[in-house]
């Protein structure tokens, strides 16, 4: 983890940013502390670091550093946002934005997300020039499956958690409740249209920049296209992270930058992007809590009142979907409903597999995939479509049906 970071993003942000003589500074002093991660311990955010969430951070944090807890020895998602974290709090971000002074060329990874969707442009512009500037179209089953799988580089039933069948990719998916999902968007649009009523919105935690944010605006875009919701509402990072997460300047960016294309059809796509931020349909919101190492069942108050209103929230990414899992070891097997039962709202998770913590596959489908690559866990070659439904799957406990895994890891 140290290595990684010192050698692939902090020698990046040296390599590409004009830095100042105190963010040097900064960031050789985290350089330094990565050097020693086994034997540096946590310590607090700077309390002048110029950061609204430096508090939250002191409470995120304040178990570690109590136990003494190093770079190493504290948990991975703890010291993977907490290292992003104290590079911006170096490079001065925070005291920058709040004097009014930063801009998108502040952004330390802006170069690496634009030369993303810059280098994906000519596959970009082959599928627009194929739909004929269709872009999302109304099929709703299609965008999923190409949001997960514009993940990493690569994603008529109903019920609490869908099929979590093995999926089609030849294999490569290892479990598709796209079946469910498009049976609760049509109950959701269909009582819609009989109340005379416009859809819910639909919330999309958008996960990195490039390929994979034209594929959620792909997504987007066929949901508003479907009539699957009034409004789609992305749900950003609120400073850079992991170097190519999306910010909604960057969305802007890429909106903009689409409809720029010197090709006919991938310029109308973009330009009806715009047409859908303009007129509120596309709606780019940031929230702090996208950016730290909670398990997504700590949520503050507001975000969940915020996604409860929501008639599906689509979770993007691998950090995402291991905060969905609270970043523990379940049983591959263990159904995704059962854990995500506590979510505010139905949940759809896109995942490319890039981590050993996953749960909704079956042992058939697990023994299959390591058959075919060993490091089938790790290896960004499988993905899953899990969806969890938490009303339905409450009530069948209340029934009778027990509790679910995720009452235990919660309490």
């Amino acid at each position: 983890m140290s290595h990684r970071l010192r050698v692939d993003i902090l020698s990046r942000v040296y390599r590409e940013n004009d830095l100042s003589p105190t963010a040097l500074a900064g960031v050789r002093a985290l350089d330094a502390e990565l050097a020693a991660a086994a034997t540096t311990p946590l310590t607090p955010l700077p309390a002048d670091d110029g950061g609204a969430d430096v508090a939250a951070w002191a409470a995120i944090l304040a178990p570690h550093v109590a136990a003494g807890e190093t770079w190493l020895s504290a948990p991975w998602a703890v010291t993977e946002f907490y290292a992003y974290r104290r590079l911006l709090g170096a490079l001065g971000w925070f005291r920058d934005r709040a004097a009014g002074a930063a801009d998108a060329r502040a952004d330390p990874f802006v170069r690496q997300k634009e030369l993303g969707l810059l280098a994906a442009g000519p596959r970009i512009d082959a599928l627009e020039a194929g739909a004929g500037g269709g872009g999302g179209g109304g099929g709703g089953g299609a965008a999923a499956s190409g949001g997960e799988h514009g993940n990493g580089g690569g994603t008529d039933g109903g019920g609490g958690g869908g099929g979590s069948g093995g999926g089609g990719d030849d294999g490569r998916l290892l479990a598709d409740d796209t079946p469910a999902v498009l049976h609760h968007l049509r109950r959701f649009r269909d009582a819609a249209t009989a109340a005379g009523t416009p859809p819910p919105a639909i919330h999309i935690v958008v996960d990195n920049a490039g390929f994979e944010l034209f594929t959620d605006l792909v997504l987007a875009d066929g949901l508003l296209a479907g009539g699957w919701a009034s409004s789609v509402v992305l749900q950003c990072k609120s400073h850079p992270t992991f170097v190519s997460d999306a910010m909604a300047k960057d969305v802007a960016w890429a909106v903009a930058e689409v409809g720029r294309s010197a090709v006919p059809a991938t310029a109308a796509v973009g330009r009806r992007w715009a047409g859908h931020l303009d007129a509120g349909r596309l709606v780019l919101v940031e929230h702090d809590f996208w950016v730290q190492p909670s398990a997504f069942w700590e949520m503050d108050a507001g975000l969940r009142q915020t996604l409860g209103e929501a008639s599906l929230v689509v979770v993007k990414g691998d950090a995402n979907y291991r905060r969905l899992l609270g970043d523990r070891q379940w049983a591959f097997d263990t159904p995704f409903a059962d854990v995500a039962a506590y979510f505010p709202c139905p949940v759809v998770a896109l995942r490319t597999l890039k981590a050993e913590v996953a749960v909704g596959i079956s042992p058939t489908a697990a023994a299959a995939a390591a058959a075919t690559d060993p490091t089938w866990l790790v290896s960004g070659a499988f993905g899953v479509v899990h969806f969890c439904h938490p009303e339905e799957v409450l009530a069948a406990r209340a029934a009778g049906a027990g509790a679910t895994a995720a009452d235990a890891a919660a309490a």
